[in-house]
């Protein structure tokens, strides 16, 4: 009905018909999708297939390789929620999660426990990649629209948006201010919620 990341604009508050360019970063489930949005249409956008299942995958496969440990992915999940983080130093620490899985060599059940350092390895590489995509993303949109993103920064929504210390080292590494949502796993939810309570407002941003 709705454009997904017109969506989660509206529902996080955003007004789209200004020409002022804005950033978006939904990191989802199974894509993060990076759009910039000005006068109600998508300026520039870029889609990876990075985001919350590839980051369990990451987690999966790490106890694979290193421990010869068998975990699934709804466990990985729960560590992602339990100890994720994308940067060592957080103001606030999560305690070490403790992980059941079975030993493929022995096919005995095992436990062992894991830190949010740890899970900051296994991400680093997706997060890398997400944050060189919005690097090009941004040097592939017109120069007066970057240069409001540069000035008002980017929002940052989706489930994945969560993760501890992600506002941090955006802001660190793009040098932009950073800005996440306080509900981010409805912000698509409430944005087409938005559009279908005003169809007459919002008629051109719906699909036929």
């Amino acid at each position: 009905m709705v454009y997904e990341p017109i969506a989660a604009a509206l529902g996080i508050g955003l007004n789209i018909r200004e020409p002022e360019g804005k950033m978006l970063i939904d990191i989802g489930g199974g894509i993060t999708e990076i759009v910039i949005i000005s006068l109600s249409g998508i300026a520039a956008f870029q889609s990876l297939k990075i985001a919350g299942d590839s980051f369990d995958e990451a987690i999966q496969d790490h106890f694979r390789r290193n421990y010869n440990m068998a975990i699934g992915l709804k466990t990985a999940e729960q560590i992602k929620i339990g100890v994720g983080a994308v940067m060592d130093d957080l103001v606030d620490i999560p305690s070490p999660l403790n992980v059941r899985g079975k030993d493929l060599m022995e096919g005995l059940p095992v436990t062992r426990m894991i830190c949010h350092s740890e899970v900051v390895y296994i991400l680093e590489k997706s997060i890398t990649s997400i944050e060189h995509s919005v690097v090009q993303t941004l040097e592939s949109c017109p120069p007066e629209l970057a240069a409001d993103i540069y000035q008002n920064g980017i929002h940052i929504t989706g489930g994945n948006a969560m993760l501890r210390g992600l506002r941090e080292r955006f802001e660190a590494k793009l040098r932009l201010p950073v800005h996440i949502d306080s509900q981010p796993l409805f912000s698509v939810s409430k944005g087409i919620a938005q559009t279908l309570g005003q169809t007459k407002k919002f008629q051109s941003l719906l699909m036929e």
